[in-house]
């Protein structure tokens, strides 16, 4: 897919989601809106080759994992911004998800406030992972 030209970045996610779908028509397509923009969404389930080697075994095997990824224009209208996020144990996927929203919703393309934020998110992330 090559992204369509023109425009201001508000309007990547709207005027690429259509091309991206038809380029990938075994992915979900979306625009989400964070508070840094709006970010141009796939979810698909990829299979990939795992090396035997990685894990000490003879063996070469492959994994089904299933892949979030975000696109985000940066405000410079120059860069674009990707996150992606992969998991191949897709029986949690739900309960994962809440996870990569909180990731997604912390990105900013300025500098932190001064003030420090109550534990809340980052308490739960901590939680979730140690």
């Amino acid at each position: 897919m090559v992204p369509v030209a023109g425009g201001e970045p508000l309007t990547f996610a709207q005027r690429n989601a259509e091309p991206l779908a038809q380029a990938r028509p075994q992915a979900e397509v979306g625009v989400l809106g964070l508070p840094c923009g709006r970010a141009l969404v796939t979810t698909e389930d990829s299979t990939v080759p795992v090396p035997g080697r990685t894990f000490g075994i003879a063996e070469d095997s492959t994994a089904t994992v299933r892949q979030l990824q975000a696109l985000l224009a940066h405000p410079d209208a120059r860069h674009l911004v990707a996150a992606a996020f992969s998991t191949e144990d897709l029986e949690y996927w739900e309960q994962w998800l809440p996870i990569v929203a909180a990731a997604l919703t912390g990105l900013s393309f300025y500098p932190p406030p001064q003030q420090t934020v109550g534990g809340g998110a980052s308490d739960r992330i901590r939680e979730a992972f140690g």
